[in-house]
């Protein structure tokens, strides 16, 4: 209800709601206390705009409530989102690929390549070592490092069936670069003869007095050397698998002509002389538990 005097308020349109500025009069007030003011009618039933004069709240309570109403969002938008502090649960993995028979089978065989040639490797190059066979002793000597490079590849094939993805293809092709190096030089080891006794013929042996140790002389000519290589070695008598260390090598000279034992375990070389000196001695002591010598007697005509 308007009193005399009042100007009547234009709708809002386009949504908008601005606060209009009235002249408050002595009379606009007079009339406000003796009559209730009406309660404006709901848009929907009149078609006219509501007019929110006089019910809006006051900017004070409006400010307390926006801090409420930005609590309560908070709140709700915590609740909606995932703890960072609580445990994860299990994620969704997809299944390992079990290694099949065939992988095992070949890693099994790697297995057994890598043992058999990297142990029967290693007694070929430790002194004293143990031989099954002399003739497979000589050879295993000569061809030691294709025995070695056998190793190496038997482990390159356990590395390509245990394995997966990038480990596997660096392991395996450093394994096999490894095995065709030390294959390769081993060729060309025998291809200069150097510190390699190919086609061995037997010198002499000497048996001990006790009937413990036998002394055995070999030579041989291998690859393009053209002097004769000795090696004079030491080799128990008895045990089924026995122990044989060497005492004496040389390339070309002095060459070995017999033994003498001074006692059953103290060892004399003697070499070939031209003139009628007396041949030269190199004498060896062998340990009785270890089968070692206490000196090694080596010698090289290409640079001696």
């Amino acid at each position: 209800m308007s009193g005399p005097g009042d100007t009547q308020d234009k709708p809002q349109t386009g949504g908008e709601t601005a606060e209009k500025n009235l002249t408050v009069t002595p009379a606009k007030v007079a009339h406000a206390r003796s009559e209730r003011p009406a309660i404006p009618a709901t848009p929907g039933h009149t078609g006219e705009p509501m007019d929110l004069k006089g019910t809006e709240a006051p900017a004070e309570a409006k400010a307390a409530a926006e801090p409420i109403a930005v609590s309560k969002a908070s709140k709700d938008a915590a609740a909606m989102a995932p703890d960072e502090k609580a445990p994860k649960g299990p994620k969704d993995k997809a299944p390992k690929r079990r290694r099949g028979v065939v992988s095992w089978f070949f890693a099994g065989l790697g297995l057994a390549i890598a043992l058999v040639c990297g142990l029967a490797s290693w007694n070929v190059w430790s002194d004293p070592h143990y031989v099954i066979s002399p003739r497979l002793d000589a050879l295993m000597q000569d061809f030691g490092g294709y025995v070695a490079a056998a190793a190496i590849f038997g482990l390159a094939l356990i590395s390509v069936s245990l394995l997966r993805r990038r480990a596997a293809f660096v392991v395996t092709m450093g394994l096999v670069i490894l095995g065709v190096l030390v294959a390769a030089f081993t060729t060309v080891l025998l291809g200069v003869g150097a510190s390699i006794m190919c086609g061995r013929e037997r010198v002499f042996s000497q048996g001990a007095p006790d009937r413990r140790l036998v002394v055995i002389a070999v030579r041989g000519r291998c690859g393009v050397t053209r002097e004769y290589t000795y090696r004079v070695s030491v080799r128990e008598l008895g045990p089924s698998i026995p122990r044989q260390a060497m005492i004496f090598q040389s390339f070309g000279r002095p060459a070995p002509a017999e033994v003498v034992f001074s006692q059953d375990r103290t060892i004399s070389v003697l070499t070939k002389s031209g003139n009628a000196e007396a041949a030269p001695r190199y004498t060896v002591t062998i340990d009785r538990r270890t089968l070692k010598p206490d000196k090694v007697w080596r010698f090289d005509a290409r640079t001696d």
